[in-house]
């Protein structure tokens, strides 16, 4: 028996079409474990036609935006799931970079079924075929909202942290210069 590509394929002298039969039987098995990965992940998976119409969600796009399986199959994206909150050009950017094969990562704010906004952070690639046409496009999303408001959080503190400083700074420097004109007016005072 020979590994090769996740696929096992067994040589028999004399026995036409053995391997052809193996190597099938093993693929599915690795299909379907690919199937079991992506339904099974973290991450907000989707798949489009090369029109944007979505063509498959996984479980976790369904938690994350509200919508279920059979509610998103054969709708435009982004109209689904567009918040109104990216600049007008963000989408024709998209679509030309990932028109031209090429793969597409950032951060974009959504928006949920009920209309609540969330930021991802992902990446849209094009699914290519053998002979290197896309044929559709896969796009990977991690939702980022909790971490984002916390930074947002954090800079708010650390602005506030500054203006605190800043005002103790400036009111120690006046108390060494009331402290230097007290001892300005004692100096003039009879010994």
């Amino acid at each position: 028996m020979e590994y090769k590509s996740n696929c096992f394929t067994i040589q028999y002298p004399n026995l036409f079409g053995i391997n052809y039969i193996i190597y099938i039987m093993d693929s599915g098995l690795v299909i379907n474990k690919f199937k079991k990965a992506v339904e099974s992940s973290g991450e907000a998976i989707f798949m489009t036609d090369l029109d944007g119409t979505i063509t498959y969600v996984n479980p976790e796009f369904s938690r994350l935006y509200g919508y279920s399986f059979e509610e998103v199959v054969g709708k435009t994206t982004p109209r689904i799931i567009k918040s109104g909150q990216n600049p007008p050009d963000f989408y024709q950017h998209f679509w030309q970079i990932i028109s031209k094969g090429e793969t597409v990562k950032g951060e974009i704010t959504n928006k949920t079924k009920l209309g609540q906004l969330i930021t991802v952070e992902g990446s849209a690639n094009p699914i290519k075929d053998d002979v290197n046409n896309t044929i559709g496009y896969l796009a990977i999303q991690h939702d980022v909202t909790l971490r984002k408001k916390n930074e947002r959080d954090l800079q708010v503190k650390i602005t506030e942290l500054k203006a605190i400083n800043n005002f103790a700074i400036d009111r120690e420097l006046k108390m060494i210069d009331l402290k230097k004109y007290i001892a300005e007016l004692e100096s003039k005072l009879p010994a």
